[in-house]
């Protein structure tokens, strides 16, 4: 028989609901002196209010019978009717409760009156906050051109890894935050750190529990994350938490994609906030901030107080933190926090290894007295050493060196021109986002409308087809741009579905409108006539957008006849792969029958509010597009070609070939690109010699891959200078 374990391993958090407690069983068995549940008002007498909001307070109490003051968060009285809103309250105490960790806030106990109140008792921190903090030390670099040591960098980063250690343990216990941000994070006056208002936390695995089941509209409303920063509270649909703190994922409403990596985005742009004294999104209103943090358009490292310099290993540590895309970030929140000590330790990081000389200047800071050694004994031996021959190694090293900086610099341009083209992609996504969303909104809540609408047999007659149909230079086809065409599939009535196509209708303005943002902000605000030019004429990244409904009615931008009689969206590739993902999807490029050439689609499923299936949206680019604006990077000496290579290996783009596939003609060269991912390779064999650089597309799972003569860019590649930004 084993022994009995009083410390298990680490189990993850357990939820119940409510309704699971036996209230009933508890006010029997109550006593005056001893109440099971309630009597709150008994067991504590209130001495102030510490805070407030829509759903519920936070009071300073006096426990009665332990003779402490406590705080205690209830939910207000108006609220306690509210299934969803004290379901959260409970959810969140539970959450709370179970993270026994030093640096979370503990809870004391919970309290259910028989009236149906619901509170809970918890440490009372008597301390500041990490933005408190933050801007005490703004005023003291303003006052006296530095810090205490309480403000710190020192003191900061010893805070800042406690909050890791706390996220480290929540993550164990299968719980994510979601809500990280300088003004939930407290420091005590003796420097004890809790990580505060675990109120929109979720636990992983807890499918049944999930609080995305009562995010509605209401819920969200309620949350208040900071009224007086509206750029540090959120009501915008399903986006749940502090935009100018929360992840790509968290910003693009992903929320049952949500993990670890989450909380890991929002401490590196806390840690960027700790280091610089700024927030790392500044932005003028919500939609243009949610727009730098789906494009992880981070401001640059440059402290509140100019004189002070940030050390490049933060910088790296947070870059890697904040990566756009998951993979790209620490596996955990505990190898941040390791990586973080070496900084301290004046060890290498591993966001940044280091080089050669910085290993070994690194080495001699740490043994200053053996370094002094091998110092004299080399200059002893020096003088027995030919100079010739020191001078020849001299110049091979030189040489060596040199070359190892133009190809690093080299593939630095590639992987810059990489995350453009990531970032594009992005765009495209945030496009996609809002055509999905208002599709879902006017196919749910819209009003019917008596606008008129153009069919498939409309566009083929002219007596009947939108009088601005016309000849498009830039789609080689008639297109209107004022109208998108409606199709309807075999054996669909227009007299059944007439109804969700006038509550439809608006959706044209939010065609023209995407298809200009695709270009430009500017664009989106060019006079009718310009903007009509632009498309006709020129042509805009987004060349094709469409919502398909579950119905059988597909509405595609611009308007165009290229359809087939019997076309039915519900049976096309992009709709039904689109019903097996999450969220915005890259298909495989096809070939358009209407003349543009190789098209990339993004789709994206729409779900009503209860989750049930909508239908598809999708907006598409041209491979022309991605060849002409994006591939090629310019006046790059020796290059050769750029490429678009797929996971197959296959070429789907290329700067100088004019078909959209074949095979890539160095196999050995291939073979490497797709095991190593990114980085550069070279081959002496050809004239001149070879190198390819190569970086990621991870949107699409493609890599990013450019060819140049290696003579050409060692001799005519001009290294950036060293005040040029750092990638």
């Amino acid at each position: 028989m084993s022994e009995f374990n009083p410390f298990p391993p680490e189990e993850s958090v357990e939820l119940t609901q409510l309704s699971d407690l036996d209230l009933g069983k508890a006010e029997k068995t109550a006593t005056p002196n001893r109440p099971s549940f309630g009597t709150a008002k008994e067991k504590y007498a209130k001495l102030g209010t510490v805070g407030a909001g829509a759903m519920g307070e936070i009071l300073l109490v006096r426990d009665q019978e332990l003779r402490r003051k406590v705080a205690y968060k209830k939910v207000n009285s108006g609220m306690t009717q509210n299934p969803k809103v004290v379901d959260r309250f409970f959810t969140e105490a539970q959450i709370t409760a179970q993270l026994e960790h030093p640096n979370i806030v503990p809870i004391y106990s919970l309290e259910i009156s028989p009236e149906g109140e619901i509170g809970y008792s918890m440490k009372l921190i008597q301390g500041k906050t990490f933005k408190e903090l933050i801007l005490e030390a703004r005023k003291q670099y303003d006052q006296n051109g530095k810090v205490d040591e309480e403000h710190s960098l020192l003191t900061l980063l010893e805070h800042f890894l406690k909050v890791c250690d706390a996220l480290h343990y929540s993550h164990m216990k299968g719980v994510i935050h979601r809500d990280l941000k300088p003004a939930n994070i407290m420091v005590g006056r003796f420097h004890e750190v809790y990580v505060m208002d675990w109120g929109i936390a979720k636990v992983l695995n807890q499918g049944e529990f999930a609080p995305e089941e009562t995010w509605d509209d209401e819920m969200v409303g309620l949350f208040q994350f900071d009224p007086l920063s509206p750029l540090e509270r959120t009501r915008l649909g399903q986006i749940i938490g502090t935009p100018r703190y929360m992840s790509p994922q968290q910003a693009a409403g992903k929320n049952n994609e949500l993990d670890a990596h989450c909380d890991q985005f929002s401490l590196g742009l806390i840690l960027f906030e700790l280091i610089t004294l700024r927030p790392a999104f500044r932005a003028g209103n919500q939609i243009e901030l949610l727009k730098k943090v789906l494009k992880v358009d981070i401001e640059p490292f440059q402290h509140y107080f100019p004189k002070q310099r940030i050390p490049i290993e933060l910088q790296s540590i947070v870059k890697k933190a904040t990566a756009l895309k998951t993979a790209g970030r620490y596996a955990s929140v505990a190898d941040l926090a390791d990586d973080l000590r070496r900084y301290l330790h004046g060890e290498a990081v591993l966001a940044r290894p280091d080089s050669s000389l910085e290993k070994l200047v690194r080495w001699i800071g740490k043994h200053g007295q053996t370094t002094l050694g091998i110092v004299m004994g080399v200059l002893i031996l020096a003088s027995f050493t030919v100079t010739w021959s020191l001078y020849r190694h001299e110049q091979a090293i030189l040489k060596a060196q040199a070359h190892g900086k133009k190809m690093t610099a080299f593939f630095m341009q590639v992987a810059h021109r990489a995350q453009l083209i990531e970032t594009q992609l992005t765009e495209f996504e945030l496009l996609l986002t809002y055509l999905s969303s208002a599709a879902q909104q006017l196919y749910e809540f819209g009003n019917t409308r008596s606008e008129p609408f153009y069919t498939y047999a409309d566009f083929l007659s002219p007596r009947t087809s939108p009088p601005d149909l016309s000849y498009a230079n830039s789609y080689k086809a008639k297109i209107s741009l004022d109208w998108p065409i409606v199709k309807l599939a075999p054996g669909v009535s227009q007299a059944e579905v007439l109804p969700i196509l006038q509550k439809l209708s608006p959706l044209r303005q939010t065609f023209r409108t995407l298809a200009l943002q695709s270009h430009s902000q500017a664009a989106a605000t060019l006079a009718p006539a310009a903007a009509h030019s632009l498309v006709m004429q020129k042509g805009v990244p987004l060349i094709w957008a469409y919502v398909g409904l579950e119905q059988g009615i597909s509405i595609n931008y611009p308007g165009n006849a290229d359809f087939s009689p019997d076309y039915d969206a519900r049976k096309r590739p992009w709709y039904t792969r689109s019903l097996q993902q999450k969220g915005a999807h890259w298909q495989t490029p096809y070939l358009d029958a209407g003349g543009t050439g190789w098209v990339l689609p993004c789709t994206q499923p729409i779900h009503d509010s209860k989750g049930h299936l909508i239908g598809v949206a999708g907006v598409e680019m041209t491979l022309e597009y991605i060849k002409q604006h994006l591939l090629e990077i310019a006046a790059l000496p020796g290059h050769l070609n750029s490429y678009l290579i797929n996971e197959k290996g296959q070429i789907v783009s290329s700067s100088r070939d004019t078909k959209q596939a074949g095979k890539f003609s160095q196999p050995e060269i291939l073979t490497q690109l797709l095991k190593k991912k990114s980085g550069y390779l070279e081959d002496s064999r050809h004239k001149g010699g070879r190198v390819w650089a190569f970086f990621p597309i991870l949107s699409l799972g493609w890599i990013y891959v450019v060819e140049a003569e290696t003579s050409k860019l060692e001799h005519e590649f001009a290294l950036p200078s060293s005040n040029s930004p750092q990638l």
